[in-house]
């Protein structure tokens, strides 16, 4: 089942997804069990914690914060948000006044981040990224562009 959702001043809880999950949250907080396909998250000014994103999907952030273990291709667009997540294969980044902190490795990772933190505990194959004003920690990198 999947599921499309809207909420303002009202936090959303769930168990696990067996679908899709859409959502946008306005001054509310998601918190859901493993999500089997794609996710479309809109959040602002609220939390999202995530256990598994399953094959990822597009996560919008402001002034909010998101949390979770672990996706396959996710696109991350966070303007004055913080970001803790797991393991990825693919991750596209636009980060803006945001930190990123990423306790796995990253197979492939793109985009720019400005006035912000990037953090990856793991090793990066292929990376490549724009950045300014900010800082950026990694482990280890096989390509760098």
């Amino acid at each position: 089942m999947s599921f499309d959702l809207k909420n303002t001043y009202a936090n959303i809880n769930m168990e696990d997804v067996f679908g899709n999950l859409t959502a946008e949250l306005f001054k509310g907080d998601l918190k859901t069990g493993d999500i089997s396909e794609e996710v479309n998250i809109s959040i602002k000014y609220g939390n999202a914690v995530l256990e598994d994103f399953g094959k990822g999907g597009k996560v919008t952030l402001f002034k909010s914060s998101l949390s979770g273990k672990s996706a396959e291709k996710l696109y991350l667009k966070s303007n004055y948000s913080s970001v803790s997540l797991g393991k990825l294969d693919e991750l596209d980044v636009v980060g803006f006044k945001s930190s990123f902190n990423f306790s796995n490795s990253i197979s492939h990772l793109h985009g720019s981040v400005k006035y912000g933190s990037l953090s990856i505990a793991g090793n990066v194959k292929s990376l490549e990224m724009d950045g300014f004003k900010s800082s950026f920690a990694m482990k280890d990198i096989g390509n760098a562009n």
